[in-house]
């Protein structure tokens, strides 16, 4: 039988295991924080390293180290002996395996028993990329890449740059200060429609009250339903609507089913226990206080059958 040796995918095996020795020794060398595990992904290769969370400073600290070796083009030795013998070389991870052992050796930077597939030299790693570094249980997950794929992963990276740029007319370099001044402009835009929404509600509800007649008990009960309104407004015209005596307000939304229910205290309903009256009818979830309820239908095609219910129980 005859095979051949995919060499693109060997090789990229060979850079990122390779690269993760060395990225793993400066991690336990220069900062403390040992590997506990690795993961050589079809795109991103993790570490999870042991102890305090690394800062942006020594995630940066590790891999500049880790370039600079690489740079240096150092030689990557094959090393057989017993574990007593590779611990008295200084070997980063003891193991407690018997027999002879292989054990690969970065020239004065490393030396780690592996059975994987190496680089010749640092050199052959090309570059190390580290990208980011989260929470994983107890310990740090730290993706990064090698050789090939960190110059993909930095081309795309850089073309995401350049188009988030461009859509905010600003060069890459000045990208931060311009998200920056978006998010600005949107939170005052966001603030400044909010107090608009809740001036025109607050005018829609003076207008209800007045063509909303009493019942026979003397409350007022309005049923509206409002297309093209978020939540938000709901509960604007309802607390305004719900301030008048005796006043219940029935709303709800066709879009995304949203259901309010509110009233003045002496009215003397009970919201929350008629909202789930009805949504027991036409399903849905929802619920709230004896004065104020909302709910959410599972579809906005029932708003009008669910405020009919409810208008219908109240009387």
């Amino acid at each position: 039988m005859n095979g051949c040796v995919n060499w693109p995918r060997r090789f990229d095996h060979m850079q990122q295991h390779t690269g993760q020795h060395l990225l793993s020794a400066m991690f336990h060398e220069r900062f403390g924080l040992p590997t506990v595990s690795f993961h050589l992904g079809t795109e991103i290769c993790t570490i999870d390293v042991q102890g305090p969370e690394p800062t942006d400073q020594i995630l940066e600290g590790a891999e500049r180290a880790a370039n600079q070796i690489i740079f240096e083009d150092r030689p990557v030795n094959v090393r057989y002996g017993t574990a007593d013998q590779l611990s008295q070389l200084g070997v980063r991870k003891e193991v407690e395996r018997k027999g002879i052992l292989r054990a690969i050796e970065i020239e004065g930077a490393d030396l780690q028993p592996c059975g994987g597939t190496h680089a010749k030299s640092t050199g052959q790693i090309g570059l190390v990329l580290v990208r980011r570094c989260s929470k994983v249980r107890q310990d740090w997950r730290v993706e990064f890449v090698c050789g090939g794929r960190a110059e993909r992963i930095a081309r795309h990276d850089f073309e995401l740059l350049r188009e988030a740029a461009e859509k905010l007319s600003s060069a890459p370099e000045d990208l931060v200060s311009a998200a920056s001044r978006a998010l600005a402009e949107r939170d005052t835009n966001f603030k400044m429609v909010r107090a608009l929404q809740e001036r025109l509600a607050e005018a829609e509800a003076a207008l209800a009250l007045q063509t909303t007649t009493h019942g026979a008990n003397g409350s007022r009960v309005l049923s509206r339903i409002f297309d093209g309104v978020s939540a938000d407004y709901l509960g604007f015209f309802a607390t305004a609507f719900a301030k008048s005596e005796k006043a219940i307000a029935l709303l709800g939304t066709i879009a995304d089913g949203h259901l309010l229910f509110a009233q003045h205290p002496s009215a003397g309903r009970d919201m929350n226990a008629l909202l789930r009256q009805v949504l027991e009818k036409v399903g849905g979830k929802g619920g709230g206080t004896r004065d104020f309820a909302r709910g959410r239908l599972p579809d906005g095609a029932s708003t009008e059958q669910a405020l009919s219910l409810a208008k219908e129980m109240l009387s």
